[in-house]
């Protein structure tokens, strides 16, 4: 079977285990899963500390992980099955359920121990579509945006201990809240600006989903997009610069508060002259 014809049949299969069990669960199942066959991965972003005044990988999802394979359900269903015991936390298969079968053809194809089928129940489209790019996402390094308000350093990370994939401080103890960093599926911040209402990237992954972007806390230097995974909201790091920021001979272009509050400085001009003529 051709690479291509895999990739159209791969599917996703979600599961859940502890938060700080992330990193050890993933990296078991990805070892263990045989060449091919797909990978295993926890999505991560990359967001603003304002009392560390630097960046920070978190997950995205705590807790939950998942699966991209080729596998058919009831083949993934065991082979989850068969590595439970090599890690040290629960594992907990979501969107799966199980059909018994009583006789016929389809019996061939349960579990010969105890007559089950099992039927994975697939993500939408446009979660798999958002998970794909996701884990296109590589732990590269961006670059920090201009002001030199901050380094980034992945939190609390020493840069030798980044790379080896352990988050450790400058005293070389590693944090509970600093993570291991996944080489693959980290999103790292985007920057932009806002114009009209809308907010439009000029750097970063958020790039490809400007337009699905839909609110954003200009103070945390967060934008929350319209799309949920199993559930769940997805958040990214994103930074509003002024508009002259990006364009700095555009006269015309706003000034963006700390808030989100656009500010057109020649309107607030023409609108103090006003007031003073009129005394």
């Amino acid at each position: 079977m051709k690479q291509n014809d895999k990739d159209n049949q791969s599917h996703y299969c979600v599961l859940y285990t502890q938060t700080l069990k992330q990193w050890e669960v993933t990296t078991v199942l990805k070892k263990k899963l045989p060449e091919g066959r797909g990978t295993v991965f926890y999505p991560c972003i990359e967001l603003w500390r304002h009392d560390r005044k630097a960046t920070e990988i978190r997950a995205l999802f705590p807790g939950y992980l998942f699966i991209r394979s080729d596998m058919e359900p009831e083949e993934l269903h065991h082979f989850i099955g068969e590595h439970r015991r090599d890690v040290s936390s629960f594992i907990k298969e979501l969107r799966i359920s199980e059909k018994k079968i009583s006789g016929g053809d389809a019996a061939e194809q349960a579990d010969e121990a105890n007559g089950y089928q099992y039927i994975r129940m697939d993500l939408k489209e446009d979660e798999k579509a958002f998970l794909d790019f996701l884990l296109a996402c590589g732990n590269e390094d961006t670059g920090q945006e201009a002001d030199g308000d901050a380094e980034v350093k992945d939190g609390t990370c020493r840069e030798d201990t980044r790379k080896a994939g352990i988050c450790k401080n400058s005293d070389g103890e590693e944090s509970v809240a600093a993570l291991r960093i996944p080489t693959e599926g980290v999103l790292r911040m985007s920057y932009g600006y806002r114009e009209g209402g809308k907010y439009v990237v000029m750097k970063g992954p958020l790039k490809e989903y400007q337009n699905r972007i839909a609110r954003v806390n200009a103070h945390d230097r967060k934008a929350y997009l319209d799309i949920k995974i199993n559930g769940r909201a997805v958040r990214a790091g994103f930074e509003v610069k002024p508009k002259r920021y990006w364009f700095p001979d555009d006269s015309d272009a706003p000034m963006v508060l700390h808030d989100g509050t656009e500010v057109n400085l020649e309107n607030l001009r023409n609108m103090m002259m006003g007031a003073k003529k009129q005394r």
